[in-house]
């Protein structure tokens, strides 16, 4: 079911209500049902007497809008259901469990704070997007580890939250204009995660990631070095727990790979019959971990 309302008045006040129900078998008898809604109000400053004759600026909007979203995307139709399979044992046909049953499954739902301003000037001619927004993701579906003496490893759960702010800015402009036309734009964003909340502190993933709490989804757990031998040229490996042997045990957190900034630029020319466009991208401040080099060597 979903629901939405718009209001304006003199073309100045903005607002907007949504509210939306969702439904969805994969989850428990007595969580299927979910209902998400959001809100925005705009003011269009542009259309005020005070600015409505200026030459300069032809656009002023400031907006501010807060909402939530459910989500079910990343497990199975039958995710809260204890499910059976088909084996053999001693020659013969057999059922097996192959799923735990978990009837408290619900929908992960994710809410956003968003405020920014829009702004045009000469007849829209350049333009300028500025948002802030703040993230917050709960019951993150997740595989939770439990007791092995259950006979299965992890079971899908709603555990943890992850936390997204950050800050996005857009520029556009036509520079030149008439038959050699000349367009460019501009984006870059800053952008902040972290897990704020798991079940179980510090999940190590694949023997090179972990999830910890404080630290971003991404983040490397590695063994470390502190240089090079000059004399073997070998690795000099950080001895992290200082018990005189190199082994897993001596990972720790060394790095992310979420950038500080990334963004592109665009530019895009036509003269007459004929157009060429380029684009650069840029990523700024993340860590690579290559692993295909680590396995090889």
């Amino acid at each position: 079911y979903y629901f939405r309302a718009n209001y304006g008045l003199n073309n100045k006040y903005l607002l907007t209500l949504t509210g939306r129900a969702d439904g969805s078998s994969r989850f428990g008898a007595e969580n299927q049902f979910g209902f998400f809604p959001s809100g925005s109000l705009a003011w269009r400053v542009s259309q005020e007497d005070f600015l409505k004759e200026s030459r300069a600026v032809s656009d002023l909007k400031f907006r501010v809008s807060y909402g939530i979203t459910g989500n079910q995307n990343g497990i199975d139709n039958f995710a809260s259901r204890g499910l059976f399979g088909i084996d053999d044992y001693r020659l013969r046909a057999t059922l097996i469990p192959t799923q735990l049953s978990n009837q408290n499954l619900s929908w992960e739902s994710t809410s956003q704070f968003n405020a920014g301003f829009d702004l045009g000037l000469f007849n829209n001619r350049f333009s300028m997007t500025a948002d802030y927004f703040l993230k917050q993701t709960d019951d993150l579906l997740l595989d939770r580890i439990i007791p092995g003496i259950s006979g299965f490893p992890t079971v899908i759960d709603n555990i943890g939250e992850v936390e997204n702010r950050g800050f996005e800015l857009t520029l556009n402009g036509a520079i030149l204009t008439g038959d050699f036309k000349w367009d460019a734009s501009f984006n870059i964003s800053f952008i902040r995660n972290e897990i704020k909340k798991l079940a179980v502190d510090e999940q190590v993933i694949s023997d090179s990631h972990i999830l910890a709490e404080g630290h971003p989804i991404g983040t490397f757990f590695l063994i470390d070095q502190d240089g090079v031998d000059p004399q073997t040229g070998n690795i000099i490996w950080d001895d992290f727990n200082n018990d005189g042997i190199i082994n897993a045990d001596d990972r720790q957190i060394v790095g992310n790979a979420q950038p500080d900034y990334f963004g592109g630029l665009n530019n895009s020319f036509s003269y007459k019959g004929f157009d060429f466009s380029f684009l650069f991208q840029f990523n700024v401040g993340n860590e690579i971990f290559n692993n295909s080099r680590a396995i090889y060597e």
